[in-house]
């Protein structure tokens, strides 16, 4: 990992911590001032955010270890937070070669704010595809409810965390500014509202990775290798609502049916 270090301190001008885990590729780093104080990330971190993906991209493609993730984790501690980027290899061999498109590409980022956890070597782990694939489900819908505040009030969440139980094949969603169900109509249709996202999120990704058992290269995700449903839990750990597998994958199934009549 020494060449690493060395390609951060020529190209980005920072130290790093590097260390592969498995097939998971982590540099962490601090920065100055990663968020503003209107909590935005400012242009020169963007930039340097974007020179440590390319960074770090070069070294899995040019390496001789098998990486199948990246991860970035960029640190400020004077606010004790760190943003997290993560990447599929394959995405980015597949952007490469025209296996997919660009917006498809960008779909696939995970990115996460959360605050600075020093334990257990900053929590470092192989990261599996069904965990990813969590993490992406939680990433977009996060950066969505930012990014519109007026959906964030709609959803009523701030954060979403994912959480993979690989043993139950249950998915846990741990949301932030989710307050108790109310028996008021708002809460409803709030909570109506974050369910169907939820659904057509799960939906999106797991379309997207049709195959988790990559020597079945024509078997697609109809069994419970990923998840046979969705939990989502309050800040408090509080149950908020159940989603079995069978609803988002209804999603997929009225599509296809959809897209058949039109074609006709």
């Amino acid at each position: 990992m020494e060449s690493v270090q060395k390609l951060f301190r020529k190209e980005l001008k920072v130290e790093v911590q590097t260390k592969l885990i498995g097939k998971t590729l982590y540099v962490s780093f601090e920065i100055e001032n990663l968020v503003s104080k209107n909590f935005d990330l400012p242009k020169e971190v963007i930039e340097k955010l974007e020179d440590a993906m390319i960074s770090i991209s070069r070294i899995s493609l040019s390496t001789d270890a098998e990486i199948d993730f990246t991860v970035i984790q960029a640190e400020d501690p004077t606010w004790g937070v760190q943003t997290n980027i993560i990447r599929r290899m394959k995405d980015l061999k597949g952007l490469m070669y025209w296996g997919i498109s660009k917006q498809d590409f960008d779909e696939r980022l995970v990115l996460e704010t959360e605050k600075i956890v020093k334990s257990d070597s900053y929590q470092w782990h192989d990261i599996t595809l069904p965990e990813y694939m969590a993490r992406i489900v939680a990433s977009r819908i996060s950066l969505g409810s930012r990014a519109n505040p007026f959906l964030s009030v709609l959803l009523g969440i701030e954060k979403m965390r994912a959480q993979i139980q690989p043993e139950s094949k249950e998915l846990i969603f741990t949301v932030e500014g989710a307050s108790d169900i109310s028996l008021s109509s708002t809460s409803s249709v709030s909570m109506e509202l974050l369910r169907d996202t939820i659904k057509e999120q799960m939906s999106q990704v797991e379309k997207k990775y049709p195959v988790l058992d990559q020597r079945i290269q024509t078997s697609p995700l109809r069994d419970p290798d990923w998840v046979t449903k969705v939990i989502v839990n309050n800040s408090e750990g509080k149950p908020l609502f159940e989603i079995p597998r069978e609803e988002w994958l209804t999603i997929q199934t009225n599509k296809k049916q959809e897209s058949k009549r039109r074609k006709k």
